[in-house]
């Protein structure tokens, strides 16, 4: 769990007039935000939306303006649908279909004020199912917030409704028609309806309780509302600054919340939205961390190769110079085996010798194949020649210069230069065997060479 700041902010969405008043709209929004006034709500609002967790709908209070400066207990949704279709009786001017009549505040509780509890909800899809991690396939989860003190939490709400009433409400604490707490879903909250509705300065003497809407001068543009320079104050900047005085205010209260904007400033998003975002957020978070835990595997095996790549170059190096040695030994042997052989009878001692070292190669090409094969280092030869070295040239290009060098010493120390003809694998059988299978073929090129002679 990481460490949490707390915000001070409000939301707020309008609700307009429709053509035959909004009373419908404010009743369905008060049977939710007032569930627990009614337990089919409480069940019913529980079904639709997984944040709320019944067994604590007790928590919950809901509360409507007494008239008389203050709020009173609310027991029924009605009473606050009354005191709304009172105040929109005391409105002169005609209102039409399009003209917002309602504004509803939502206000959270800091988190500063909460207590988390990890993995709560699970996290699900569009669908209903369950979201899953997409790196460890198991089902994802987010946490709740429950308040650390309800009668803190209460003081709170307390002092933001007193806020918004106060400086951002047109109409003031007396517009507001009602608002309720909700301490059973993710994060404790409160929820307040209230109306665009203020006095209206040019009522007749006789009608002085009149009203008239005020939504453009406190949430949109209006002529009558300008800043220093003359000019018109936008929607926006009027919302910005509400928000602002909002922060200012509970932070001069003492409540534990920042000065600075939370991260959601300027995102007015539903909550399904909202919540929706936050899972997206969650599973990419997730995707992310896994990406990056399979980056530093692969790096570790990329590391492990290179090193097991280096070996393989060494050993392939040191068997190269063996071979070296090797090779630069075999004319001498055959020097003293020609000098040995000049002595006898050369027909028949060269048939019964020629027999014998031929079993001899063979058996010893068989064993030598047969080890070579067993062995990876083949493979490893051609991964490495396809290679290039740092300057972009391919080390098999190299390779096959020094394949026809060794062809050519081959030729001379066995005195058949210009005489040995490679037939169709003979070059491929001399890189592998160094020679082995060509050399038992020498004695019969020099004799036909010696009866052309």
């Amino acid at each position: 769990m990481s460490e949490q700041t707390g915000h001070a902010a409000f939301h707020l969405k309008h609700v307009p007039h429709g053509v035959s008043g909004n009373r419908a709209d404010r009743r369905a929004i008060l049977h939710e935000s007032m569930r627990h006034l009614d337990t089919n709500d409480v069940q019913r609002h529980a079904a639709r939306n997984p944040s709320i967790v019944p067994t604590d709908a007790h928590l919950n209070t809901a509360f409507v303006n007494d008239g008389a400066g203050g709020f009173r207990a609310a027991h029924k949704i009605k009473e606050v649908l009354d005191y709304g279709d009172a105040r929109h009786r005391r409105v002169l001017r005609k209102v039409n279909e399009k003209q917002v009549t309602v504004n509803l505040f939502v206000v959270h509780l800091p988190k500063t004020m909460c207590i988390e509890v990890p993995n709560h909800y699970p996290r699900l899809n569009e669908d209903g199912s369950e979201r899953l991690d997409p790196v460890t396939g198991e089902p994802m989860s987010r946490s709740r917030w429950v308040h650390r003190d309800h009668d803190e939490a209460m003081r709170y709400f307390y002092d933001a409704v007193e806020r918004l009433g106060s400086h951002v409400v047109p109409g003031g604490q007396e517009a507001i028609h009602g608002w309720a707490t909700n301490f059973d879903e993710s994060t404790p909250h409160i929820q307040i309806m209230a109306d665009p509705f203020a006095p209206d300065p040019k009522a007749p003497a006789d009608k002085p309780g009149a009203l008239r809407t005020e939504h453009s001068q406190a949430y949109g543009s209006h002529r009558e509302v300008k800043d220093e320079a003359g000019r018109q104050i936008s929607g926006p900047a009027k919302l910005r600054g509400h928000q602002a005085g909002f922060r200012e205010h509970m932070v001069a209260l003492g409540w534990p919340v920042e000065q600075e904007v939370s991260a959601r400033h300027g995102m007015e998003l539903s909550k399904p939205e909202f919540e929706a975002a936050m899972d997206a957020a969650a599973e990419a978070k997730a995707a992310l961390e896994g990406a990056r835990a399979r980056s530093e595997a692969t790096k570790e095996k990329v590391a492990e190769f290179a090193a097991k790549v280096a070996e393989v170059k060494d050993e392939f190096d040191a068997r190269a110079a063996d071979l070296d040695e090797r090779e630069a030994e075999l004319p001498r042997l055959r020097r003293r085996i020609v000098d040995e052989t000049k002595a006898e009878v050369w027909k028949e001692v060269y048939e019964a010798e020629r027999a014998a070292a031929k079993l001899r190669a063979d058996e010893a090409l068989k064993i030598y194949l047969e080890r070579l094969r067993a062995q990876p280092l083949p493979r490893l030869v051609e991964e490495y020649l396809d290679r290039t070295d740092p300057s972009g040239r391919s080390y098999r290009r190299s390779f096959e210069r020094f394949v026809d060098l060794r062809l050519a010493q081959f030729e001379e120390e066995h005195c058949v230069t210009g005489d040995l003809e490679l037939e169709p694998g003979d070059r491929e059988q001399f890189i592998e065997d160094g020679g082995e299978h060509l050399r038992v073929e020498v004695p019969q090129l020099k004799r036909e060479r010696g009866y052309r002679e």
